[in-house]
């Protein structure tokens, strides 16, 4: 039996923290903070079905990408040498029925929706992750719909921009997906899997990652512009205009598969960043 750690591990905590912050960012600048302008207990369980069904994600990816890791990150690796194939699928199934139980009690709409998201997940890791762009996209997209799904804890869904947090996150999340790809080009190329990098080469996908993610500058500018009644709302999106603005600058012109790792890190903290500014809505 694998130690409480290892199966902690595989469901990439420090992923989930940030997602998990992020709901509670929304859903308290959203509410101003007031627990009466939630709906109790929608907002927990929502927070909890989105939760679970991301790290049902991450476990089942890993579980199928066992050929994959062990040439990309043999060290990290957890199955099978940790946790077995079978407890993985384990823990992928109780998470996935708790995410369900979970989004059931929410309204069938978010239910149906969870359903769909765990499909396509599994799907995405048995055969679209090899179709070029179409994981990427998927990925992207699914980390979108999470932010703007937070919208059902609250009473009052004006406070926050959702749209544009949700295009935020899929712009920084789709340009990440792509570097990833060059970060795990040598495993996804002994495995068959034909990802945009390994079919087109690390310089395009740095290229194609740094344009998807210039108009997120855009996305910054304009509510630092907009926002000019809210000093530290304009600094902040001001300072993260420019954060993105060198990012974009920095993966274009990028030519080395060595730094995609550093790149990844880089738009993980940067979308981070920009969450932070919902503090000053």
């Amino acid at each position: 039996m694998a130690r409480p750690g290892a199966y902690l591990q595989l469901m990439r905590p420090v992923n989930l923290g940030i997602l998990l912050l992020m709901q509670l960012l929304i859903l308290g600048k959203g509410s101003g903070w007031n627990m009466d302008l939630l709906r109790m207990p929608e907002c927990l369980l929502v927070a909890l079905a989105i939760l679970f069904t991301a790290a049902a994600g991450n476990v089942i990816n890993d579980a199928h990408d066992t050929t994959t890791d062990a040439i990309n990150k043999p060290v990290k690796q957890l199955i099978p040498g940790v946790i077995s194939s079978k407890q993985a699928l384990i823990l992928y199934a109780v998470l996935v029925a708790s995410a369900l139980l979970a989004a059931w009690y929410v309204e069938l709409v978010f239910f149906l929706f969870c359903a769909a998201v765990s499909l396509l997940l599994y799907f995405y890791t048995l055969e679209l992750k090899g179709i070029p762009l179409v994981g990427n996209i998927l990925i992207a997209m699914l980390t979108a719909a999470a932010v703007f799904c937070t919208r059902l804890g609250l009473y009052d869904t004006t406070l926050i921009p959702f749209a544009e947090l949700s295009a935020l996150a899929f712009l920084v999340n789709l340009s990440r997906e792509l570097v990833k790809d060059v970060e795990d080009q040598p495993g996804d190329t002994a495995a068959g899997i034909h990802t945009f990098a390994v079919r087109h080469g690390s310089e395009k996908t740095y290229r194609l990652a740094g344009l998807v993610l210039f108009p997120t500058v855009l996305l910054a500018v304009a509510p630092a512009i907009f926002g000019f009644e809210n000093i530290l709302f304009s600094l902040h999106f001001a300072l993260a205009a420019v954060l993105l603005l060198w990012i974009s600058i920095a993966i274009y012109r990028t030519t080395s598969a060595s730094e995609a790792t550093i790149h990844s890190k880089r738009l993980k903290l940067a979308l981070f960043y920009g969450l932070l500014g919902i503090l000053w809505l």
